[in-house]
């Protein structure tokens, strides 16, 4: 049986500590996306909060990016953002926000995978239809850049492994841009099964998922990732470049940080208030 998640004793320790309430809650990172070879750190938990509608009244506007603090060496580092400066985020169509929402998703109470709320998944369905696909595409490509360029002081092929893990996973998010014309997922599984593939590149993302690399560079592979690149230059400017309107945000933002349970029925009018009319 594994052990219980940290995740639930953290995510009520950032409560407490700030007097918020934590409304979604995601993992992400190469590990929680399943990247081949991704490095063996603990993967990140972003935390949507929200505070009590007081809290923005003063003057003084209350942090709305925190991080929380654990002493157990393996536990998942956590980022929270307030809800309100992560909508406004996709207000501009911020592909980081898209990022925590196509993560898989986290249950605050248990720390296990589990749906988003209902107002949540409204606010995905909603991004997925409004976010400027330029600017998601813009973000793959610097992520594979950055990829490309980082030093890895791991053995050879461990380090080529994980390199094209991540460089790979980002030009999927690319190419589903380019050719599915939708928003891409996070997971590598899920980009995997939602793209075609010819044969010999597929027999080298079998290699990389199995850990069966016997060299440091794949030539089919080198040739797939600098095609994506020239794709993109090519058709990259051609993809929607919109932004979600604040009348669609708005609305749902107001959904997402509503206090939870029942809504409170209105009170009855006083007899001073009701309106009399009269019967024939």
């Amino acid at each position: 049986m594994p052990p219980p998640s940290p995740v639930p004793d953290l995510l009520a320790r950032l409560e407490s500590r700030h007097d918020l309430r934590v409304i979604h809650a995601t993992l992400t990172g190469p590990g929680a996306w399943g990247v081949p070879g991704a490095p063996l750190a603990p993967p990140t938990v972003v935390a949507l909060f929200t505070r009590a509608p007081d809290a923005y009244l003063g003057l003084a506007e209350p942090p709305d990016v925190l991080h929380g603090e654990t002493d157990e060496p393996e536990a998942p580092s956590l980022v929270a953002w307030d809800a309100r400066r992560a909508v406004r985020l996709a207000l501009r169509s911020n592909a980081l926000v898209w990022t925590w929402l196509s993560s898989p998703a986290l249950d605050p109470a248990t720390g296990l995978p589990a749906p988003g709320a209902p107002a949540v998944q409204a606010l995905i369905d909603a991004l997925a239809g409004s976010l400027s696909h330029g600017t998601v595409l813009a973000d793959a490509l610097a992520e594979a850049k950055e990829a490309m360029n980082t030093f890895l002081p791991d053995p050879p092929l461990a380090a080529a492994r994980t390199k094209y893990g991540l460089v790979v996973r980002a030009l999927m998010r690319t190419r589903w841009l380019l050719d599915r014309g939708t928003l891409p997922p996070a997971s590598w599984e899920s980009l995997r099964a939602g793209l075609a593939w010819p044969a010999e590149v597929a027999a080298c993302l079998d290699s990389l998922e199995a850990d069966t690399l016997t060299q440091r560079r794949l030539p089919v592979l080198d040739a797939w990732i600098d095609q994506v690149f020239d794709d993109a230059r090519a058709r990259g400017a051609s993809l929607p470049d919109r932004h979600p309107p604040l009348a669609l945000l708005d609305p749902l933002y107001r959904a997402l940080v509503a206090p939870p349970g029942p809504p409170v029925p209105p009170a009855p009018a006083s007899p001073r208030d009701r309106v009399l009319v009269s019967t024939p």
